[in-house]
């Protein structure tokens, strides 16, 4: 009884903790911002039919760009205050989608170019 109850502790931490990557999709009805702490990441967060799906929001040059180029409309969307409990149980602000995609595009965009970049560092340490 003892294995099981151990055994079952870490699998429904992984599962609650646990979301689907968020992708760009027409059927996302809703975005939120939920800020990190000390023991979550950034995330961006979308809500569709079958569920939420977050995406780890990781510093880049897309992100930067994009940030930067309409950082008025974050402050109005921060100003704003709209907050929602996101799947984890967080607080998390709610983005307008015409903020939301393009971030997500550029979150993803950074994400490929980061793996790109990790996969030649791996085919360079191979040919050593």
């Amino acid at each position: 009884m003892n294995k099981l109850l151990i055994l079952g502790a870490p699998l429904l931490a992984t599962l609650i903790g646990c979301s689907p990557p968020l992708k760009p999709n027409p059927d996302i009805s809703a975005y939120y911002v939920t800020p990190g702490s000390s023991f979550y990441p950034t995330q961006l967060c979308g809500l569709t039919p079958s569920g939420e799906a977050c995406l780890q929001m990781k510093d880049g040059p897309q992100v930067k760009t994009q940030i930067n180029d309409y950082f008025l409309n974050w402050l109005l969307s921060l100003k704003a205050n709209e907050t929602t409990i996101a799947t984890s149980g967080r607080s998390s602000y709610l983005l307008p989608a015409e903020q939301a995609v393009p971030l997500l595009q550029a979150l993803v965009g950074d994400n490929k170019q980061r793996e790109h970049e990790r996969m030649m560092r791996r085919r360079e340490g191979d040919d050593d």
